[in-house]
């Protein structure tokens, strides 16, 4: 019998073409269960008769869970940006759809900050 094996892992979840770091990830917490038995031998009252037998079960569970995604209604808002008085601003928000739209800026590294994560 082989030992269960408990699997707890964190993965990142890639988001616009880049790993979405900043955000939230995705947890998995798997368990595997897996036994193998078998025997091999001979049946001595019959002289030529021989076995091997084997049996396998194997127990599975798997959760997910999948935290803090980025707003698909309001992805677009962010990524669309002017520049306002050299100023970074969503079209969004010059426009009056969103006034609480903040310019995610996914082309440099460290770039996007707790409140365009919030956003």
């Amino acid at each position: 019998m082989l030992p269960g094996r408990d699997r707890r892992r964190r993965q990142r979840r890639p988001d616009l073409g880049t790993p979405h770091v900043e955000g939230g990830a995705l947890i998995t917490y798997e368990t595997e269960l897996p036994v193998v038995a078998g025997a091999r031998g001979e049946i001595p009252q019959l002289r030529s008769w021989k076995y091997d037998v084997y049996g396998q079960y194997c127990y599975t569970s798997l959760y997910q869970s999948n935290t803090n995604y980025l707003s698909n209604s309001r992805n677009p808002d962010a990524l669309q940006v002017v520049n306002v008085n050299g100023a970074p601003t969503c079209i969004a928000k010059v426009t009056g759809a969103d006034p609480n739209c903040v310019p995610y800026n996914i082309f440099a590294e460290g770039g996007v900050t707790p409140a365009q994560v919030a956003i």
